[in-house]
């Protein structure tokens, strides 16, 4: 194998190593009862909008329907999303935030901005901001892919 496949190689497992211990750092965060994924839902609401539909949403996260529509069960009991009716499809329903799922993602990134100033002696902020387009670049090919 030449060295530039060993690099990719390497390059994406070193992202999915940072990707496991980022996710621990999240998961110490939430409160209890509240995992990653689900609150990767609720952030999800709120870069893409608001109205999605469970499916989009699950080939979002590229998770079962089945699958999302458990983590939605629990966002919902736990007031933090509402399921609602699609208007134009009676069939199917779509999925909003309630205040409390906006006050809860702001609870969360703020406890994650203080976890974030601990690291901050040891992380070089600057350099994770000039390797941030080069790996949106690279996420975003990833998803053309994908489709």
């Amino acid at each position: 194998m030449d060295q530039a496949r060993l690099n990719a190689i390497s390059f994406f497992f070193e992202v999915g190593i940072i990707n496991q211990l980022a996710t621990k750092i999240l998961a110490d965060t939430l409160d209890k009862g509240l995992h990653p994924s689900q609150f990767g839902v609720l952030r999800h609401l709120i870069v893409r909008g608001d109205g999605h539909t469970p499916l989009k949403i699950a080939e979002a996260f590229q998770v079962p329907k089945a699958s999302m529509t458990n983590s939605l069960k629990v966002l919902e009991a736990k007031g933090l999303i509402d399921i609602r009716a699609h208007e134009a499809d009676g069939r199917s329903k779509r999925v909003f935030l309630t205040d409390a799922g906006r006050a809860m993602v702001a609870h969360v990134f703020k406890r994650l901005g203080d976890k974030f100033d601990h690291l901050a002696a040891f992380v070089d902020f600057d350099l994770m901001e000039r390797l941030r387009p080069g790996l949106e670049q690279i996420r975003m090919q990833l998803d053309e892919q994908r489709n």
